[in-house]
């Protein structure tokens, strides 16, 4: 029976739970789906499923219909649940055995007494053998025996205790009252699903029992390809939980505890979790999916709570482009202003997504031709301010990154958007307005936040706001900081048209691996004379940041070009001029422009045989990160992926109701 190959789909959705428990989510199957579709077009698939609280088991019996994990962890602090799991999983008959023996014995001292769910005040005593019986179980239930028995006897008292409520006295004693029942439990059904689970733990996917805290369950499970639900104890409710089993500074009726537990699954690919849908969670689940549902379990009135919330966080997209598979099927359409090197759809064919470039548009005639040699544009155009939007190609996504020399940092005068390139920002915008794409992306200095004391971002986000039907997030992204090669600070603003209605997750910061000397290339290069530069006046080790300098170059009072950096670090930003000095451990020299490429993340199938080498490091030193953008519109696709699957799923309802 052990590893047994099984259609674990067919065998769960045919499956119930054993008994009532507080905070089963049975009767709320089509919320969980509804979530999963909001995240995922297809099954997820990981290595690793993690369920925190796990209780009755309807959760997991849920969630394996969209998830298909190789190892399952089921962790309670309840130890004598999860010694009945572990029963079930060792030796289904024998817990079958015994709880028939105990099942029976209630049932005979039920006799032929009035069966109804709840038995009349007025005649209990009638019945009052039933409740010593119950009381009698529950006693050896109690007992630290953790055997077949025992087993069998929390699956009886749950069957019969009040309102599928689970509580303990001081003693660490489940202290729940009989529930007053003279109707039949459905044993049949019971013994079915005894041996269901059964086969469910002895299938192709290794189950784990824990019986850990919180705290110890997630420090215990690192890996990332992970999915784990949440459930924890009620937030802000006069239920109290014993102190044996959830330490006092781990109190769950306090929000701090629940963002605690949550920040910690960061680590996880998918964290889903659930609660009261309490004002305090509002600004925390901004970046979760969020849907209240009537709730219906509590041990009081005055703590019942009207609605909850479910959410599924998808960290698929951080720090990696793995989950973009190629897919015959599927195909995004791009168009481009400002195009330069056209990083974007470059991004796209590294990442092996489909797609098809609609037009690009770019003043500088030499980017234009590296445009038509690499990118297949289906339209090139010149002068933005003479492109007609009604003759541009409709695309799915615009990427744009409006000249930025007016808002550098770098530049001494500022005019911001009053600068006769940094204004051409509202031509691009009039293209983004007239073609209304579902995505775009805007590109452009980190400095643009602090022009005009912060006004022209103001003024830009302001007509993107004008635009009425995009959700519209932004973020300073650091290549560095995402696994690429380079300090190259940019402004990145994400518009996802409301329609498509998903949430674009930034990428988050991860510590790069690579170095200046990854993207040297072999070649006799002129050196520097040593006259010519004196070591830098802080040793490497003192000096901060991703930039490390050996040396200061004499021969420019500029103090940016005086900087000799280490390889052994990343490259500083390439600017149009492209020069950035180095010690390659030979001696000191420049970056050539192949090198330069390398660092922008560009590879040998950049085709720049065409130009300069003046003109390659003007438009490596105008162009976008390739890694940032790879991230980017990894996101993007994921997003327009899911999109369509919604779409066609809508479009098969439709046609089933007419």
């Amino acid at each position: 029976m052990q590893n047994a190959q099984i259609n674990i789909v067919e065998l769960v959705k045919n499956t119930r739970k054993l008994f009532s428990y507080s905070g089963s989510k049975e009767q709320f199957i089509n919320h969980f789906k509804e979530e999963f579709e909001k995240n995922s077009s297809e099954k997820i698939e990981v290595e690793t499923y993690i369920e925190g609280f796990t209780g009755s088991l309807a959760s997991l019996i849920i969630i394996l219909q969209y998830v298909s994990p190789k190892k399952v962890v089921l962790n309670d602090l309840n130890k004598r649940l999860i010694n009945l799991y572990k029963w079930i999983q060792k030796d289904p008959e024998k817990v079958w055995g015994n709880y028939e023996k105990l099942e029976n014995k209630y049932q005979s001292l039920v006799g032929d007494f009035q069966k109804t769910r709840v038995y009349p005040k007025d005649k209990r005593k009638d019945i009052e053998n039933c409740e010593k019986f119950y009381k009698h179980i529950r006693k050896h239930m109690n007992k630290d025996n953790f055997n077949d028995v025992n087993a069998a006897c929390v699956l009886f008292v749950l069957n019969h205790q009040f309102n599928g409520l689970y509580n303990e006295n001081k003693k660490g004693e489940f202290n729940v009252s009989f529930n007053w029942s003279t109707l039949d439990v459905n044993t049949q059904k019971i013994k079915e699903n005894i041996f269901k689970l059964s086969e469910l733990f002895n299938s192709q996917i290794e189950f784990v029992f824990e019986t850990l805290d919180i705290d110890s369950l997630i420090s215990k499970y690192n890996d990332h390809d992970t999915f784990i639900y949440l459930d924890p104890p009620y937030i802000n409710t006069d239920i109290q939980y014993n102190k044996k089993r959830f330490k006092q500074e781990n109190c769950f009726t306090k929000t701090s505890t629940h963002i605690k537990m949550l920040n910690s699954c960061e680590k996880y690919k998918y964290v889903m979790y659930s609660n009261n849908d309490h004002q305090d969670f509002q600004d925390y689940f901004k970046s979760y999916t969020n849907f209240s549902r009537k709730h219906s379990i509590s041990n009081s009135k005055s703590s019942k709570s009207k609605l909850e919330i479910l959410s599924l966080r998808v960290n698929t997209p951080v720090n990696n482009v793995d989950y973009v598979h190629e897919n015959e099927d599927y195909s995004i359409s791009i168009g481009t202003s400002f195009s330069g090197m056209d990083c974007p759809t470059y991004s796209l064919r590294k990442l092996g997504v489909n797609h098809t470039n609609e037009f690009v548009i770019d003043f500088d005639k030499w980017c234009r031709q590296t445009l038509i040699k690499n990118s297949n544009p289906k339209q090139v155009f010149g002068d933005i301010t003479k492109v007609n939007t009604n003759e541009l190609n409709s695309c799915d996504l615009y990427v744009w990154g409006s000249n930025c020399q007016d808002f550098s940092l770098s530049n001494n005068n500022r005019q911001g958007l009053n600068g006769e390139k940094s204004k051409l920002f509202f031509e691009g915008f009039r293209i983004l307005k007239d073609l209304q794409p579902k995505y775009s992306i805007w590109e452009n200095v980190g400095g643009v936040t602090s022009s005009n004391g912060g006004k022209d971002f103001e003024c830009i986000l302001e007509k993107f706001e004008s635009l009425g039907n995009y959700d519209i997030q932004y973020k300073k992204i650091n290549p560095v900081e995402l696994g690429g090669n380079t300090t190259r600070v940019r402004m990145f603003v994400v518009l996802i048209r409301k329609d498509i209605g998903i949430k674009f997750n930034f990428p988050k910061k991860t510590i790069t691996t690579k170095s200046i000397k990854d993207c040297l290339i072999e070649d006799n290069y002129k050196y520097l004379d040593k006259s010519e530069y004196i070591p830098w006046d802080r040793p490497i080790e003192k000096q901060r940041g991703y930039l490390k300098k050996d040396f200061k170059y004499l021969g420019t009072k500029r103090e940016s070009d005086q900087r000799v950096f280490n390889i052994n670090y990343s490259c500083p930003t390439i600017l149009t001029s492209g020069l950035v000095l180095i010690n390659d451990g030979i001696g000191v020299r420049y970056l050539s422009p192949l090198e330069l490429k390398k660092i922008q993340g560009f590879e040998e199938d950049m085709d720049m045989s065409h130009l300069s080498n003046s003109q390659i490091k003007k438009q490596l030193g105008n162009t976008m990160e390739v890694e940032t953008m790879k991230k980017l519109l990894g996101e993007i696709v994921r997003i327009d992926k899911l999109h369509i699957f919604k779409q066609k799923n809508q479009k098969v309802k439709e046609t089933l109701v007419s």
